[in-house]
């Protein structure tokens, strides 16, 4: 070990649209996720990492990069936590496999962003430790808008009897276009609507609703004025090794 004297200080990356207290400043959306549509904002974006065993194998590991997003609706100053599975790598006899591509959730999600607030900006970030995980936080994802739809199709168990909601997310830039919608310039909004219909249809199954069509109404997104686009981000391939439903951890 020893000194070094021209060792210079990492710099916090920050962004004024970053509310790192928000559990301080606001309450967390209490409504029922039923398949809506909500208008938020990005007030809080970091990564970190979850292990668990492999289902599908008792002798292997998997670790997975979590997204997580805190999305300030517009509505009532409420917030919404998103999490969203990433990339993840294998450990089988004690070897670690590469870490495998972002799944087509986070990949889009990041295009939105990157459209929103610049390529290069979304993907500075800083890292520290709370008391259980090790975070990487994006302050300039801070800001971006989004218009996302969360439906709960079902619960968990959790410790000492308790059951957590499980919730399915789908993310859509604020004008209610997918990224492969933006990506096309189709200003159809089709991915939305087939959206809703099946997050709607999701919720109902679990609550042990009756499914009709008819019920099925279409919550057009309204359009919101086009921005300046600076810079396009090339569309990534999504193979390889990548969190889905049946690998979460419950």
């Amino acid at each position: 070990m020893h000194y070094q004297k021209d060792w210079k200080r990492p710099e916090r990356v920050t962004d004024a649209a970053e509310v790192s207290n928000y559990y301080e400043r606001y309450q967390e959306y209490e409504g029922e996720y039923k398949g809506q549509f909500h208008n938020v904002t990005v007030i809080y974006a970091y990564s970190t990492y979850k292990r668990f065993a492999d289902k599908n194998n008792a002798d292997s590991m998997i670790e997975s990069e979590t997204i997580n997003l805190i999305c300030l609706r517009d509505e009532d100053q409420t917030y919404i936590p998103v999490t969203l599975w990433g990339a993840r790598r294998q450990c089988i006899a004690g070897v670690w496999s590469e870490w495998g591509n972002n799944p087509v959730a986070i990949q889009d999600f990041l295009y939105i962003a990157g459209q929103q607030k610049g390529v290069e900006e979304i993907e500075k970030c800083y890292s520290y430790a709370t008391s259980w995980e090790q975070r990487e936080v994006y302050p300039h994802i801070c800001g971006t808008k989004l218009k996302i739809c969360v439906a709960k199709i079902g619960e968990r168990a959790g410790k000492n009897n308790a059951f957590y909601p499980v919730l399915k997310y789908a993310i859509f830039n604020e004008d209610g276009r997918s990224a492969l919608e933006m990506q096309m310039n189709d200003e159809s909004m089709f991915n939305a609507r087939e959206t809703y219909k099946e997050f709607t249809k999701l919720y109902k199954e679990f609550v042990g609703e009756e499914v009709a069509e008819a019920e099925v109404v279409e919550d057009k997104p309204k359009p919101a004025p086009k921005k300046k686009v600076t810079k396009e981000v090339e569309p990534i391939a999504t193979t390889g090794i990548s969190a889905d439903e049946e690998d979460l951890p419950f």
